[in-house]
Protein backbone atom coordinates (compact mmCIF):
# COMPACT_ATOMS: atom_id res chain seq x y z
CA UNK A 1 0.00 0.00 0.00
CA UNK A 2 0.88 3.67 0.00
CA UNK A 3 3.38 5.00 2.53
CA UNK A 4 1.81 6.78 5.45
CA UNK A 5 2.92 9.46 7.88
CA UNK A 6 0.84 10.02 10.98
CA UNK A 7 1.18 13.15 13.09
CA UNK A 8 -0.14 13.57 16.62
CA UNK A 9 -0.86 17.19 17.51
CA UNK A 10 -1.66 18.79 20.84
CA UNK A 11 -4.46 21.29 21.48
CA UNK A 12 -2.28 24.14 20.15
CA UNK A 13 -1.56 22.32 16.93
CA UNK A 14 2.04 21.52 17.81
CA UNK A 15 3.41 18.14 16.82
CA UNK A 16 4.02 15.81 19.75
CA UNK A 17 4.68 12.60 17.83
CA UNK A 18 5.35 11.37 14.32
CA UNK A 19 4.87 7.81 13.11
CA UNK A 20 6.31 6.81 9.74
CA UNK A 21 7.67 3.31 10.47
CA UNK A 22 6.39 0.14 12.13
CA UNK A 23 7.67 0.02 15.71
CA UNK A 24 7.15 -3.75 15.83
CA UNK A 25 6.64 -6.47 13.24
CA UNK A 26 3.02 -6.64 12.07
CA UNK A 27 1.38 -9.51 10.18
CA UNK A 28 -1.69 -8.57 8.16
CA UNK A 29 -3.47 -10.80 5.64
CA UNK A 30 -0.44 -13.08 5.43
CA UNK A 31 2.06 -10.26 4.83
CA UNK A 32 4.71 -9.32 7.41
CA UNK A 33 5.70 -5.68 7.80
CA UNK A 34 9.06 -5.85 9.66
CA UNK A 35 9.89 -3.58 12.57
CA UNK A 36 11.51 -0.40 11.28
CA UNK A 37 10.04 -0.72 7.79
CA UNK A 38 8.09 2.21 6.29
CA UNK A 39 4.57 2.63 7.58
CA UNK A 40 2.16 1.60 4.83
CA UNK A 41 -1.52 0.84 4.44
CA UNK A 42 -2.04 -2.87 5.07
CA UNK A 43 -4.94 -3.20 2.65
CA UNK A 44 -6.14 -1.64 -0.56
CA UNK A 45 -8.61 1.23 -0.45
CA UNK A 46 -9.82 4.28 -2.32
CA UNK A 47 -8.23 6.81 0.01
CA UNK A 48 -11.52 8.57 0.60
CA UNK A 49 -12.34 10.52 3.73
CA UNK A 50 -14.26 8.56 6.33
CA UNK A 51 -17.36 9.85 8.08
CA UNK A 52 -18.25 12.42 5.42
CA UNK A 53 -21.87 13.39 4.76
CA UNK A 54 -21.61 11.99 1.24
CA UNK A 55 -20.46 8.64 2.60
CA UNK A 56 -23.22 8.57 5.20
CA UNK A 57 -25.87 9.24 2.57
CA UNK A 58 -24.47 6.60 0.23
CA UNK A 59 -24.24 3.96 2.98
CA UNK A 60 -27.83 4.67 4.01
CA UNK A 61 -29.16 4.30 0.47
CA UNK A 62 -27.14 1.17 -0.21
CA UNK A 63 -28.20 -0.28 3.13
CA UNK A 64 -31.84 0.06 2.15
CA UNK A 65 -31.12 -1.76 -1.10
CA UNK A 66 -29.27 -4.73 0.39
CA UNK A 67 -31.26 -5.13 3.61
CA UNK A 68 -33.63 -7.76 2.15
CA UNK A 69 -30.57 -9.86 1.34
CA UNK A 70 -29.38 -9.94 4.94
CA UNK A 71 -29.71 -13.57 6.13
CA UNK A 72 -31.38 -12.42 9.33
CA UNK A 73 -34.26 -11.11 7.21
CA UNK A 74 -35.11 -14.59 5.95
CA UNK A 75 -33.67 -16.83 8.70
CA UNK A 76 -37.17 -17.79 9.85
CA UNK A 77 -37.75 -19.20 6.37
CA UNK A 78 -35.18 -21.93 6.91
CA UNK A 79 -37.52 -23.90 9.13
CA UNK A 80 -40.11 -21.90 11.04
CA UNK A 81 -41.96 -20.41 8.06
CA UNK A 82 -40.44 -22.05 4.97
CA UNK A 83 -41.36 -20.93 1.49
CA UNK A 84 -40.62 -24.41 0.15
CA UNK A 85 -38.67 -27.35 1.57
CA UNK A 86 -37.26 -26.55 5.04
CA UNK A 87 -33.49 -26.39 5.40
CA UNK A 88 -31.27 -27.37 8.30
CA UNK A 89 -28.63 -24.95 9.54
CA UNK A 90 -25.57 -25.18 11.76
CA UNK A 91 -24.40 -21.75 12.88
CA UNK A 92 -20.64 -22.00 13.51
CA UNK A 93 -19.11 -19.09 15.42
CA UNK A 94 -15.70 -18.42 16.90
CA UNK A 95 -15.59 -16.87 20.36
CA UNK A 96 -14.69 -13.20 20.44
CA UNK A 97 -14.80 -12.70 16.67
CA UNK A 98 -14.53 -8.96 16.03
CA UNK A 99 -14.41 -9.11 12.23
CA UNK A 100 -17.82 -10.76 11.95
CA UNK A 101 -19.08 -9.96 15.46
CA UNK A 102 -20.24 -12.88 17.53
CA UNK A 103 -23.37 -10.90 18.37
CA UNK A 104 -24.28 -10.98 14.68
CA UNK A 105 -24.10 -14.76 14.49
CA UNK A 106 -26.06 -15.22 17.69
CA UNK A 107 -28.71 -12.80 16.44
CA UNK A 108 -28.94 -14.84 13.24
CA UNK A 109 -29.39 -18.06 15.23
CA UNK A 110 -31.98 -16.32 17.38
CA UNK A 111 -33.94 -15.20 14.33
CA UNK A 112 -33.80 -18.76 12.98
CA UNK A 113 -35.38 -20.11 16.16
CA UNK A 114 -32.19 -21.83 17.29
CA UNK A 115 -31.34 -19.62 20.26
CA UNK A 116 -34.38 -19.67 22.55
CA UNK A 117 -35.15 -16.41 24.34
CA UNK A 118 -38.48 -17.48 25.86
CA UNK A 119 -38.02 -20.90 27.49
CA UNK A 120 -36.04 -21.35 30.70
CA UNK A 121 -33.19 -23.87 30.46
CA UNK A 122 -33.23 -25.75 33.77
CA UNK A 123 -29.45 -26.17 33.65
CA UNK A 124 -28.96 -22.44 34.13
CA UNK A 125 -32.25 -21.13 35.49
CA UNK A 126 -32.53 -18.74 32.58
CA UNK A 127 -33.00 -18.82 28.80
CA UNK A 128 -30.13 -19.84 26.52
CA UNK A 129 -30.20 -16.33 25.06
CA UNK A 130 -29.85 -14.70 28.48
CA UNK A 131 -27.12 -17.18 29.43
CA UNK A 132 -25.06 -16.05 26.44
CA UNK A 133 -25.67 -12.40 27.25
CA UNK A 134 -24.93 -12.66 30.97
CA UNK A 135 -21.61 -14.44 30.39
CA UNK A 136 -20.31 -11.92 27.88
CA UNK A 137 -20.50 -14.29 24.93
CA UNK A 138 -22.67 -11.93 22.89
CA UNK A 139 -20.44 -9.00 23.83
CA UNK A 140 -17.33 -10.94 22.81
CA UNK A 141 -14.69 -8.69 24.39
CA UNK A 142 -12.58 -10.29 27.10
CA UNK A 143 -11.43 -7.04 28.71
CA UNK A 144 -14.99 -6.12 29.66
CA UNK A 145 -15.62 -9.25 31.73
CA UNK A 146 -14.11 -10.72 34.91
CA UNK A 147 -12.79 -14.01 33.51
CA UNK A 148 -9.06 -14.63 33.96
CA UNK A 149 -6.63 -17.46 33.25
CA UNK A 150 -4.04 -18.78 35.69
CA UNK A 151 -1.66 -15.96 34.76
CA UNK A 152 -4.29 -13.34 35.51
CA UNK A 153 -4.85 -12.36 31.88
CA UNK A 154 -8.34 -11.55 30.64
CA UNK A 155 -9.95 -14.33 28.60
CA UNK A 156 -13.36 -15.11 27.18
CA UNK A 157 -16.03 -17.39 28.62
CA UNK A 158 -16.41 -20.72 26.83
CA UNK A 159 -20.14 -21.57 26.65
CA UNK A 160 -19.85 -24.90 24.81
CA UNK A 161 -16.61 -26.42 26.18
CA UNK A 162 -16.27 -28.49 23.01
CA UNK A 163 -12.68 -29.44 23.88
CA UNK A 164 -13.70 -30.56 27.40
CA UNK A 165 -10.84 -28.53 28.83
CA UNK A 166 -8.17 -30.14 26.66
CA UNK A 167 -6.78 -27.02 24.98
CA UNK A 168 -4.90 -25.88 28.09
CA UNK A 169 -6.32 -22.36 28.05
CA UNK A 170 -8.05 -22.69 31.41
CA UNK A 171 -11.20 -21.30 29.86
CA UNK A 172 -14.02 -20.62 32.31
CA UNK A 173 -17.11 -22.66 31.55
CA UNK A 174 -20.24 -24.19 33.03
CA UNK A 175 -22.41 -27.08 31.87
CA UNK A 176 -21.85 -26.99 28.08
CA UNK A 177 -24.64 -25.14 26.28
CA UNK A 178 -24.25 -26.75 22.81
CA UNK A 179 -27.63 -25.67 21.48
CA UNK A 180 -29.17 -28.44 19.36
CA UNK A 181 -32.72 -28.22 18.04
CA UNK A 182 -34.21 -31.51 16.76
CA UNK A 183 -36.70 -31.11 13.91
CA UNK A 184 -39.62 -33.38 13.15
CA UNK A 185 -38.07 -34.64 9.90
CA UNK A 186 -35.17 -36.25 11.74
CA UNK A 187 -32.74 -33.41 11.13
CA UNK A 188 -31.24 -30.96 13.60
CA UNK A 189 -30.35 -27.29 13.67
CA UNK A 190 -27.71 -25.99 16.02
CA UNK A 191 -25.32 -23.36 17.29
CA UNK A 192 -21.71 -24.10 18.18
CA UNK A 193 -19.25 -21.54 19.54
CA UNK A 194 -15.65 -22.56 18.94
CA UNK A 195 -13.09 -21.38 21.49
CA UNK A 196 -10.21 -21.16 19.03
CA UNK A 197 -8.52 -18.29 20.86
CA UNK A 198 -9.00 -17.25 24.51
CA UNK A 199 -9.02 -13.58 23.49
CA UNK A 200 -11.03 -13.97 20.30
CA UNK A 201 -10.38 -14.76 16.67
CA UNK A 202 -12.13 -14.51 13.33
CA UNK A 203 -12.94 -17.96 11.93
CA UNK A 204 -10.90 -21.13 12.05
CA UNK A 205 -8.08 -21.85 9.67
CA UNK A 206 -5.69 -24.69 8.81
CA UNK A 207 -5.14 -27.88 10.83
CA UNK A 208 -2.43 -27.62 13.45
CA UNK A 209 -1.46 -30.81 15.26
CA UNK A 210 1.26 -29.09 17.30
CA UNK A 211 -1.20 -27.57 19.79
CA UNK A 212 -2.86 -29.35 22.74
CA UNK A 213 -6.24 -29.27 21.00
CA UNK A 214 -6.54 -28.73 17.25
CA UNK A 215 -9.59 -26.49 17.10
CA UNK A 216 -9.25 -25.94 13.37
CA UNK A 217 -9.42 -29.64 12.53
CA UNK A 218 -12.27 -30.20 14.98
CA UNK A 219 -14.31 -27.34 13.50
CA UNK A 220 -13.80 -28.41 9.89
CA UNK A 221 -14.65 -32.04 10.65
CA UNK A 222 -17.75 -31.10 12.63
CA UNK A 223 -19.11 -28.94 9.83
CA UNK A 224 -18.17 -31.55 7.22
CA UNK A 225 -19.97 -34.29 9.14
CA UNK A 226 -23.07 -32.13 9.49
CA UNK A 227 -23.13 -31.28 5.79
CA UNK A 228 -22.38 -34.83 4.65
CA UNK A 229 -25.37 -36.13 6.62
CA UNK A 230 -27.61 -33.38 5.21
CA UNK A 231 -28.15 -31.87 8.62
CA UNK A 232 -29.05 -35.05 10.48
CA UNK A 233 -25.93 -35.56 12.61
CA UNK A 234 -24.53 -32.73 14.70
CA UNK A 235 -21.89 -34.49 16.77
CA UNK A 236 -19.43 -33.08 19.31
CA UNK A 237 -17.35 -36.26 19.41
CA UNK A 238 -13.72 -35.45 20.23
CA UNK A 239 -12.57 -37.92 17.57
CA UNK A 240 -13.11 -35.07 15.12
CA UNK A 241 -10.05 -33.33 16.54
CA UNK A 242 -7.78 -36.32 15.90
CA UNK A 243 -9.35 -37.38 12.59
CA UNK A 244 -9.99 -40.85 14.04
CA UNK A 245 -13.78 -40.98 13.76
CA UNK A 246 -15.09 -44.25 12.29
CA UNK A 247 -16.99 -42.42 9.56
CA UNK A 248 -13.84 -40.75 8.21
CA UNK A 249 -11.84 -42.29 5.40
CA UNK A 250 -8.22 -42.92 6.41
CA UNK A 251 -5.53 -40.80 4.82
CA UNK A 252 -3.72 -42.55 2.01
CA UNK A 253 -0.09 -41.45 1.93
CA UNK A 254 1.99 -42.44 -1.05
CA UNK A 255 5.44 -43.61 -0.01
CA UNK A 256 8.28 -41.89 -1.91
Amino acid sequence: GDRLELEVLDARGDRVALFDTFEAAVVHEGVTMPAGSPLIAGSWGLGLRRGSHDLQRMVTVQGMAIEPGDPIAYARRWWQEPFAEPKHVLVHLTAGDSSVPEATGIALARAAGIVDYRTIDERYGTTPDRFLIDHGVVHGYEQAWPYRNAAGSAILFDPDDLDEGADGSGAPSETPLRITVPRDDGGVDGLRILYVNPTGQHAYYLPNDTVPFDWDTFAVQQMARYLSTVGTDLTDDLCQETRECPWLRPFEVDEP
